[in-house]
């Protein structure tokens, strides 16, 4: 008995379809869903900091959290997190 063409295709297909979802689940990073602690610690402190409008003067409270010294400094690193514009 032989498989039409279109069978073997779709087998094809999901065997395609499974191997991508396997190295998704085994390997996430390779999509960038996974994040460090310390990448989180920033993203978060970059969105606490946003919440008060990116000011210098508030900038003192979130230094730990984004990982910064100066207010130049953490400014450029919310602006590439999208955060503070």
């Amino acid at each position: 008995m032989e498989l039409p063409v279109w069978h073997i295709s779709m087998i094809v297909l999901l065997i395609i379809v499974l191997l991508v979802v396997i190295i998704i689940i085994v390997n996430p990073s390779l999509i960038g869903l996974n994040h460090t602690r310390g990448e989180i610690e920033t993203i978060n402190g970059c969105r606490e900091w946003n919440s008060t409008g990116c000011s210098e003067a508030s900038v003192s409270s979130y230094k730990d959290k984004i990982g910064c010294k100066k207010y130049e400094e953490c400014l450029t690193i919310c602006r590439k997190l999208s955060c503070c514009w």
